[in-house]
């Protein structure tokens, strides 16, 4: 009797150290029982994008996709995981052509890793080249920034210029500097 006891009160607390456990986790609370648990975590995900990457070479980029999406949700992933799970999204979209998400992958690749360049070996020709696409085009949208502004800056001062002119002008009453000026007559006097 006593056992039976004891296993229920152990399965009950179990039961609510697990929910406890899965309710953190559900809202985003991160939950790290030692550092060794943590790098644990890690190796799950780099043997997931490692499956992943399998599985895009078997043709399965349903299950890529699944399992990247996986490893990614891991907040503690690696910059480098990171970018090869990028990397591989990249190349799903590349080979289902569809060039805009493998586009906005290698954004993000670049995000993390504002050097990355593929290597010619191991990336095919159109994902080089879209990774070059996405440096220009990135560049790009960096320069555009700075001149829209030196624009914004010029026509704020040929403004203030201008603004500063007419009050000269008013301030003088529209004569020339030089010519005779005639006085304003004085106001009426108060009764």
């Amino acid at each position: 009797m006593l056992k039976v006891k004891i296993t229920r009160n152990l399965r009950d607390n179990l039961v609510i150290l697990l929910m406890t456990f899965f309710s953190f986790h559900l809202i985003g609370v991160p939950i790290s029982f030692s550092g060794k648990l943590t790098a644990a975590e890690n190796q799950l995900s780099t043997k997931q994008i490692n499956e992943a990457e399998e599985s895009y070479y078997n043709g399965e980029f349903e299950k890529a996709i699944e399992l990247v999406n996986l490893s990614l949700s891991d907040p503690q992933l690696q910059k480098p995981d990171q970018v090869k799970a990028y990397t591989i999204l990249a190349r799903i979209y590349v080979a289902k052509d569809e060039l805009n998400p493998a586009k906005e992958n290698i954004r993000k690749i670049l995000r993390i890793d504002p050097n990355y360049q593929p290597t010619i070996e191991q990336e095919t020709p159109i994902f080089v080249s879209l990774v070059s696409q996405v440096k220009k085009e990135e560049s790009n949208k960096k320069a555009v920034p700075a001149k829209s502004g030196m624009k914004k800056w010029l026509l704020l001062g040929a403004g203030g210029a201008a603004a500063a002119a007419v009050i000269v002008l008013v301030a003088n009453g529209g004569k020339e500097k030089g010519s005779e000026s005639n006085p304003l007559p004085e106001p009426p006097s108060f009764p």
